[in-house]
């Protein structure tokens, strides 16, 4: 649409970012540390976004096979940037246990090993009394648990200041607003935000998490996602006890781990409530009621410990589980980047594969399943 005319605050980049979350600062510090002039454009002011609102796990075992490959890519690059920002997103992978309570979780956990197996993940089985012998801190509901190396987590809070610390080091340029309107032509794309900025840039990458589909829609492909408003607990400090390890139910009840302070953050498979219409996200206190409960009956050490806080933020699903990176113009020129609810797992991969599309590097094989479907 034509941006009318009036004074506005120019800037000039070869590309410009729409989300300034894990995936968005990802991709600009690769563009930058590829010699491009970057801007990010993001509404900073909210922080109800999914890399402000998750857990930050960072694991195999909670996720779909059909993206077994993609999430060990991703693993590994986690472990890279953790090394290339010195440390500062406190990433640590001391393996993951997830739980089962019944039969049918049992045998599901045994089809997950067949196929973490297939793909050269080793995992391990554990049922009967040898659950209490090697993870003390579960309770009697547990009745069997698989171990699988691969399974971490980071402080998302942390990562995000990290790589926004890294991306202004770089010289990339903030700019804490959102998109209000598109216009494009002769291979230039023009971005109109609410605090009277005009980005012109070359090459953009939609990263917008929960507000995709309304980003994409400007540019004449709206990409359809479904919304889910995350809920979030931390305890008060308390001695360590879960041995650094991510815990996860085989029933998707939820996420639990224990961080370096301390704290025990509590997420997983409850929604909260809101809209993005008038950009409120809250909790729902029967919902919250559920996880604490499904949390404490595996780990009852829980039961004693304070909430210090719960709230409630948007992020993404994505259709049929799978994430996208892909272009939606003609000219390869705008690339989207849909990682559904596990962007934080995915983030800093799909940010740099959307950076190596732009410079013209050479790809994952995995890529070429990352595409948009024709009906979506």
């Amino acid at each position: 649409m034509p941006i009318p005319m009036r004074e506005w605050i120019k800037v000039k980049a070869d590309v410009a970012i729409i989300g300034g979350g894990i995936a968005g600062l990802a991709a600009g510090i690769s563009l930058l540390q590829n010699g491009l002039k970057v801007a990010v454009v993001e509404d900073g002011g909210s922080r109800k976004a999914a890399s402000w609102i998750n857990a930050g796990t960072i694991a195999l075992q909670n996720k779909v096979p059909q993206i077994q490959d993609i999430c060990l890519a991703a693993i590994r690059v986690w472990a890279e940037l953790d090394q290339n920002l010195n440390g500062a997103t406190h990433y640590m992978r001391a393996g993951g246990h997830r739980v089962a309570c019944n039969d049918d979780q049992i045998e599901a956990l045994h089809q997950r090993l067949v196929e973490l197996k297939s793909h050269g993940v080793d995992c391990e089985i554990v049922e009967g009394p040898e659950v209490r012998k090697r993870t003390p801190w579960f309770s009697q509901d547990v009745l069997a648990t698989s171990y699988c190396q691969y399974d971490g987590m980071a402080s998302p809070l942390r990562t995000r200041m990290a790589l926004m610390n890294a991306f202004a080091r770089l010289g990339g340029l903030r700019i804490a607003s959102h998109v209000q309107a598109v216009e494009s032509a002769n291979k230039t794309t023009r971005l109109v935000t609410s605090d009277s900025h005009v980005v012109e840039a070359n090459y953009v990458i939609i990263a917008a998490g929960a507000w995709n589909t309304e980003v994409s829609r400007m540019f004449g492909r709206p990409i359809r996602t479904d919304l889910k408003v995350n809920i979030l607990s931390v305890t008060e400090r308390t001695s360590q006890f879960m041995k650094g390890s991510v815990t996860t139910h085989a029933g998707g009840k939820f996420t639990l781990k224990q961080f370096a302070n301390g704290s025990c953050i509590l997420g997983g498979g409850y929604s909260g409530v809101g809209s993005l219409e008038n950009n409120v996200a809250d909790i729902d206190i029967h919902e919250l009621q559920k996880n604490l409960q499904a949390q404490c009956e595996v780990v009852p050490g829980l039961e004693s410990l304070l909430l210090v806080r719960t709230w409630a933020g948007f992020s993404e699903t994505a259709f049929s589980f799978r994430p996208v990176l892909d272009s939606i113009d003609d000219d390869a020129r705008v690339w989207i980047i849909l990682t559904g609810d596990i962007g934080f797992t995915l983030g800093p991969l799909f940010g740099r594969m959307a950076a190596d599309a732009i410079c013209g590097h050479a790809t994952p094989r995995f890529k070429n399943s990352l595409r948009l479907s024709e009906n979506v």
